[in-house]
């Protein structure tokens, strides 16, 4: 995945960015069921975007 903006390039895996390991995004496990996508949200996380 590359960043539009600063064209930084980040594995999917790891969130760490390839040209600059102190840049890193939130990465989660995903699950593909048939043609849904489920996304697995750490329930702290999860409870505080629902507020």
């Amino acid at each position: 995945m590359a960043s539009p903006l600063y064209k930084q390039h980040f594995s999917l895996h790891t969130g760490v960015c390839l040209e600059d390991d102190s840049a890193r995004v939130k990465v989660y496990p995903v699950l593909l069921d048939g043609d849904r996508i489920l996304l697995e949200v750490p329930m702290a996380q999860a409870a505080s975007t629902a507020a």
